[in-house]
């Protein structure tokens, strides 16, 4: 996936609708009692699509106004939350989907900040340990939270250079590497 992301549990099993449409159950989202994880936020991002969904989580969506109306104050407080590197994991609404009751542009979107810990071993909903197999609607992407990287990297520039280079450019700090 790109940016970093990198699928969270099982992958999606093909299945079929009643109406006999192709269908995909997935490995689910966050299980609420971990708490190794905390739900940041979600809505609906119709008309977009996943690659969005992704972009919210890393910070870098800036497109409220196109999704509709009654979500768009709910996704600049995501979009807001998210921006300061917390939401390390999103659950997309997989299409097609095996529920008939929703549009097809349905896109809902589950944004969480997680631990390492469950980054390594995911707890999902999704029931794919269980003989009935997957049955999730929500596929789980997961990366290494931004901050811990920010943090680092700011870590390891001295103080003294770090002030200096933020002093001569009044546009923003410069690379002086």
């Amino acid at each position: 996936a790109p940016n970093g992301w990198k699928p969270l549990g099982d992958d999606c099993e093909a299945s079929y609708t009643a109406s006999g449409s192709q269908c995909l159950k997935c490995a689910g989202i966050p299980k609420p009692s971990n708490p190794s994880c905390r739900m940041v936020g979600g809505l609906d991002l119709d008309p977009l699509g996943d690659e969005d969904c992704q972009r919210i989580a890393a910070g870098t969506f800036a497109s409220c106004d196109s999704v509709a109306a009654a979500n768009r104050e709910a996704c600049k407080g995501v979009v807001a939350a998210c921006s300061s590197g917390d939401c390390n994991v999103v659950s997309i609404w997989k299409s097609p989907s095996c529920h008939t009751d929703v549009s097809a542009a349905y896109k809902y979107c589950y944004f969480h900040s997680c631990q390492d810990s469950f980054l390594d071993s995911p707890d999902l909903d999704g029931h794919c340990d269980e003989a009935v197999g997957c049955q999730g609607t929500f596929y789980t992407l997961g990366r290494q939270a931004a901050t811990t990287v920010e943090a680092t990297a700011t870590a390891s520039i001295p103080a003294k250079r770090l002030r200096s280079g933020m002093q001569r450019n009044a546009s923003g700090p410069t690379s002086t590497r």
